[in-house]
């Protein structure tokens, strides 16, 4: 008779972990590539409009205090900063200088912020008094019904989404941004 040659028990464990943490790696590139849009096609223009860098940035029409429409469209050409905030939002209130900062100095490269005020979460009434307090110069408008930054999935505030010249999302960004996330983001979209 025969004796069967039992392999020592963390021997066998060992081998298990490690074939498990293989083929983990395996499923993780394969998701990688196959969800990853800039991997698997690099032809954006065939991918639907979604909340996601590399698909275009879903087109929106909204109305600005004065009433007048703006589409995120209509910035097509150039980088387009959107910024998702509310006038009560303390790290909305922090981050606004450094979006007004940039906008002033990358404005005559073509750079657009389009400050999207999450009104339906906000007291509209609040708004001017909010942009006078940081001297905004940058366009804004309110999304009153919500629908904008549930297409986007905004579901805190603030949130920003970089949008290249070709109408294509680089980066979405829940949170506040600081000045040094803002510059590099910009300096990325204007290839500099």
């Amino acid at each position: 008779m025969t004796e069967k040659i039992q392999e020592p028990k963390q021997s066998y464990l060992k081998r298990v972990l490690w074939s498990g943490l293989a083929v983990l790696a395996v499923i993780a590139v394969g998701l990688w590539v196959g969800f990853n849009p800039l991997a698997s096609n690099p032809d954006t223009g065939s991918l639907e409009p979604a909340p996601i860098a590399g698909h275009p940035a879903p087109d929106f029409t909204l109305k600005t205090l004065e009433g007048e429409t703006v589409s995120l469209s209509d910035f097509r050409g150039q980088p387009v900063v959107l910024n998702f905030w509310a006038t009560w939002c303390g790290p909305c209130r922090v981050e606004m200088p450094h979006l007004q900062g940039a906008y002033e100095t990358h404005q005559h490269n073509g750079l657009v912020v389009l400050g999207v005020n999450l009104t339906e979460r906000d007291d509209p009434g609040d708004v001017p008094d909010f942009l006078a307090e940081f001297g905004l110069t940058f366009p804004v408008v309110l999304d009153e019904s919500g629908d904008v930054a549930q297409t986007y999935r905004v579901f805190g505030q603030p949130a920003s989404v970089f949008v290249n010249e070709d109408g294509v999302i680089h980066q979405v960004f829940q949170g506040p941004v600081n000045e040094q996330f803002i510059n590099a983001r910009v300096s990325e979209l204007l290839g500099s």
